[in-house]
């Protein structure tokens, strides 16, 4: 499966092309909280794109800050190795 996403930003065309393991290698990276905003906001809308098309298999994309509560979330506890 593949997905085109097409983003546009003041400066640059951003286009990427994502295979399975690449949207949960840039949400963790690019969704964190640590990120600039417009990054940020560009990864948030393709992992939203991503979920709509596979949401068992994109069910855990998010920033690596949020991760160990989004896991929480799905499985009723942390993962092992999160130190929360």
């Amino acid at each position: 499966m593949k997905v085109l996403l097409a983003g546009y930003n003041i400066d640059s065309e951003i286009i990427e092309e994502l295979k399975k393991k690449s949207p949960h290698r840039i949400s963790r990276l690019r969704e964190d909280a640590t990120s600039q905003w417009e990054i940020r906001n560009l990864a948030r809308r393709m992992s939203e794109l991503a979920s709509e098309v596979m949401p068992l298999t994109f069910l855990l994309l998010g920033g690596k800050d949020v991760y160990p509560e989004c896991f929480k979330q799905q499985f009723g506890e942390y993962p092992k190795s999160s130190p929360a």
